[in-house]
């Protein structure tokens, strides 16, 4: 299956420039913590699990809650 946007096709997205894909196989959903929304997500580059950032637009590492006192 093939999700389609009016701008591109997802699977046709270049996994080497956008290594970053949803966590849990694209079945997880965004969550709200401490305020901030975010997103699981998976690496397929470096093999790691970090967070999308919804409020900020910026990907982190999964342990930037509990460095950041969250």
């Amino acid at each position: 299956m093939t999700a389609t946007t009016t701008e591109f096709s997802v699977s046709d997205f270049d996994r080497t420039a956008f290594p970053w894909v949803v966590g849990c196989g694209g079945t997880e959903i965004p969550m709200v913590r401490n305020g901030i929304k975010h997103l699981y997500v998976w690496n397929t580059h470096t093999k790691k699990h970090g967070y999308y950032l919804f409020g900020a637009d910026i990907f982190v590492e999964d342990n930037w809650f509990e460095l950041n006192g969250y």
